[in-house]
C-alpha cells in the first residue's frame, strides 16, 4: 500500500501541473466540495467492504454503530470534535483564523451526512459487516 501522504503529494503535484490553481476561485471551491463528496462516497464503500480502513474512518464506524445507532452524521461530528476544539481554542487565543476554508467547513458540516446518504444509495446491497467483532 502506498503511504497516504505520498499519494496526496503526487495528486497535488498533478493538479498543480493541470493548472487547478489558476482556475476561478468559485470553480476551485466547487471542485473542492466535489472532492469531499467523493471522499464521503469512498468512506461509505470501504467501510461496508471493511477492508483496510483508515484509523479515523474505522473510529467513525465504531462510534457510529456502538453509540449512535448507525447515525453517520453524529458519529462524524464526534470524530471531528478534536480538530473543531483545536480550531476554537486557536481562534480564542489568536483572535484569527488560519487555513479554515470553505472545503474544510463543508467537510465538517456534511461529510457524515454524505456517508450516510451513500450508504443508502450507492451500491445499497453492500452492508456494514463484522461490526460485532470491533465493538
Amino acid at each position: 500500500m502506498v503511504p497516504f501522504a505520498w499519494l496526496v503529494g503526487a495528486f497535488e503535484t498533478w493538479l498543480v501541473k493541470l493548472g487547478i490553481t489558476t482556475l476561478p476561485l468559485m470553480l476551485q471551491v466547487v471542485l473542492d466540495c466535489l472532492g469531499i463528496i467523493l471522499i464521503a462516497l469512498a468512506i461509505s464503500l470501504y467501510q461496508r467492504v471493511n477492508w483496510m480502513l483508515h484509523p479515523v474512518d474505522d473510529l467513525m464506524q465504531i462510534i457510529r454503530f456502538k453509540y449512535f445507532k448507525g447515525n453517520a452524521t453524529l458519529a462524524q461530528l464526534v470524530v471531528f470534535s478534536p480538530p473543531i476544539v483545536a480550531i476554537l481554542i486557536s481562534v480564542l487565543v489568536t483572535h484569527q483564523i488560519y487555513a479554515i476554508n470553505i472545503g474544510t467547513l463543508f467537510a465538517l458540516l456534511f461529510q457524515g451526512t454524505l456517508v450516510g446518504f451513500f450508504d443508502k444509495y450507492a451500491f445499497p446491497k453492500l452492508k456494514h459487516q463484522k461490526l460485532d467483532e470491533k465493538l
